[in-house]
Formats: C-alpha cells, structure tokens, sequence
C-alpha cells in the first residue's frame, strides 16, 4: 500500500471537515467582534487576516482535489459536482472582489452630476500646497480607523522651498466621540485642519506663506489624535 501523498492529505475529508470548522468558527467569532467593538476590528482581526485567507485557499484545492478524486465529471454526480463548483466560484469570486475590486460611496442626489466616489476604506490624507509655484502633492495613509488596533506612522513632510521638514506622528485614535467645536461645519461630517508654514519658525507651529500643510480627517463621530512636529 503506498503512502499518501501531501496532497492526498490536502484533499481529504479530514482536511475538508477540519477547514469547515474552522471557517464557521472564525466567522461565528467575527459576528461577536464585530457586536462587542466595530466592523472594522473584525475585518482587519478575521476576514482579512494571512491565516483566514490560507484557510480559504486551502477549502478550493480540497474541493478542486475532490473533483477528480471522487470522479465527480459524471451524468449521475451532477448534483454533487454542482455543489463543488459552486463553493469554487464563490471562493474565487471572493478573492477577486478582495484583491481586485474597489468598494466605495457615491454620494448622489436626484439630478446631480459627479465624478467623485468615495473609498469605503477610512483614509488619513496630508495635502501639501505651494501657491506660489503652483505645485502640490498628496500622501494618503490607510488607517485602521479602530480603538484597538494598531495605526502608528509617521510622515516626513517636504515643505518645497522653505528649508524645513516636518514630520507627522500618529498618537492616538478616538471613536463614538461627541462632536466639540467643528472644525468644518459642514454636515457630511469632514474635517480638515489647516497649519500654514513660512522660513521663520515660531512656537505657536503656525508660519506665514503660500505654502501649506493641509491635514483631511474624513471620518464621522470620530478624532484621529496627531503631531505635527519640526523635524530636527
């Protein structure tokens, strides 16, 4: 009797109820994350997580493996084959919707016209801007946009022509705050805090000159706590 192959074994029963498992526990368990802190800790925590996706990838062999190891291309297995296919379509389609596909918000009133969309992924965007020169550049940073897990970065800003640098330090984030004085009044809820540079440095970290470090919060009910900092 041979020995079964490392294959053998990615495709047996075994390794099929053992994946099953574990994929209706982890998805059981993202439920009441999700209940207990946000939607976004259960993403970053279970669905998106390296060892959720392995578990995945490992389901469509097992059942791309039992295809041909129970001789499932047969009149009379129709309906099982079907069964088959469809979790390999749904695991696929999974995958391309995750790594390819783009999720976001049109915001769109009855007549209007726009040509903007809105990620559904919470961004941190610095915009830096010389008037003078007419020249700018954006550096936006994918945030995790929860409590309780991790966001630290930190960027150095070029402030084109002025001769300093400053860097930005993540220090902290706030969700389900009430709103204090608004920044920006407008009520799709974006906030923006504007610092302004010149070659003089004062204390206050505000310069006069065309040049601008422009800081975009676009996020609701929540403060996403920074530092902004010359850079020695």
């Amino acid at each position: 009797m041979s020995k079964p192959s490392l294959f053998d074994y990615f495709i047996s029963t075994r390794m099929m109820a053992t994946l099953l498992i574990i994929f209706f526990v982890s998805i059981a368990t993202a439920t009441f994350v999700e209940n207990s802190y946000d939607t976004i800790t259960a993403k970053r925590m279970i669905f998106h997580a390296w060892w959720f996706k392995v578990v995945l990838v490992l389901l469509c062999i097992n059942f791309i493996g039992n295809i041909k190891r129970y001789r499932l291309l047969r009149k009379e297995k129709l309906s099982i084959l079907a069964i088959h296919i469809g979790m390999i379509l749904t695991l696929v389609g999974a995958a391309v919707t995750h790594y390819i596909g783009f999720e976001g918000i049109i915001r769109l009133k009855e007549g209007d016209i726009t040509s903007t969309m809105w990620s559904a992924e919470p961004y941190f965007e610095m915009m830096v801007i010389d008037e003078e020169n007419g020249i700018s550049y954006r550096h936006p940073v994918l945030l995790n946009a929860s409590e309780y897990l991790n966001n630290d970065f930190n960027i150095d800003v070029n402030l084109f022509n002025i001769g300093k640098n400053v860097v930005v330090d993540y220090v902290d984030y706030k969700s389900n705050v009430a709103y204090g004085l608004p920044v920006d009044d407008q009520k799709d809820g974006f906030n923006h805090v504007e610092l302004v540079f010149e070659k003089i440095y004062l204390k206050e970290v505000i310069w006069k000159s065309p040049v601008r470090l422009l800081l975009i919060i676009i996020l609701r009910k929540e403060r996403l706590i920074l530092q902004v900092k010359e850079r020695i």
